[in-house]
């Protein structure tokens, strides 16, 4: 297969269903400048980075935003559940909180990701050594299958821990999205994915706690984390 040809149909597709979407490299120069300029005193070893990203198959290569991520900050915290939605709670965030560098800086980066094949169509990728391309993000693919249920799941925030309860979580935090994301004009795996991004910063919002923050100061980043096949 062509790599020219992969990596057109590929980046078209990222830029017809997600615009504005820009690669990784450019994204980590744009926080560093911005956070520079912005935040008088700022360094990365005065910043505490908090991560909710989905658990990613795809995610093996020095050149993934959590690995850049990773190698300008020092420390870092995980607030993530299923699809990149922050499950942690308030309590989660005041532990995050407690941990940030005196007068400090705190990032946080959040939201679900969606792979696009090599064909151009989004939600699926090819795995290593497979001939058949697969579901991706599991999560809102697993919310979507059980949608029509009458099963509740717990209320955000809850105590309730393990996979079975976060699923029921996104499931509840979807199933009234879920006309939305059907009816969006590029696809119900774009609607359901700008959905889920729209769960974790609805989560993301409720669970800060400027008390605990102090005096530090506090960055959030949120969106979609696009992959595309590695050339």
């Amino acid at each position: 297969e062509d790599v020219n040809a992969v990596c057109h149909a590929a980046l078209t597709a990222a830029h017809r269903n997600f615009p504005g979407a820009i690669l990784n490299q450019q994204l980590m120069s744009m926080i560093l400048r911005t956070m520079s300029a912005r935040l008088p005193g700022f360094t990365p070893q005065s910043t505490l980075l908090g991560l909710s990203f989905g658990r990613d198959k795809m995610q093996n290569s020095t050149a993934d935003l959590t690995h850049l991520l990773d190698e300008h900050f020092e420390r870092s915290f995980n607030f993530a559940g299923l699809g990149g939605i922050p499950l942690a709670g308030k309590t989660g965030f005041k532990a995050f909180a407690h941990q940030i560098p005196q007068n400090g800086t705190a990032l946080i980066v959040y939201g679900p990701h969606v792979t696009i094949s090599s064909d151009g169509d989004v939600g699926t990728y090819l795995c290593g050594g497979q001939d058949l391309l697969s579901m991706d993000c599991d999560a809102c693919i697993g919310a979507l299958a059980h949608m029509d249920t009458d099963e509740p799941g717990p209320e955000p925030g809850s105590e309730e821990v393990g996979m079975e309860a976060q699923v029921k979580c996104v499931l509840t935090e979807l199933r009234e999205r879920l006309g939305t994301a059907r009816a969006h004009p590029n696809g119900t795996a774009v609607g359901l994915v700008m959905e889920c991004f729209g769960v974790a910063q609805k989560l993301m919002q409720g669970l800060i706690d400027l008390d605990a923050l102090g005096s530090s100061k506090l960055v959030l980043l949120g969106g979609v984390q696009v992959h595309t096949p590695h050339p």
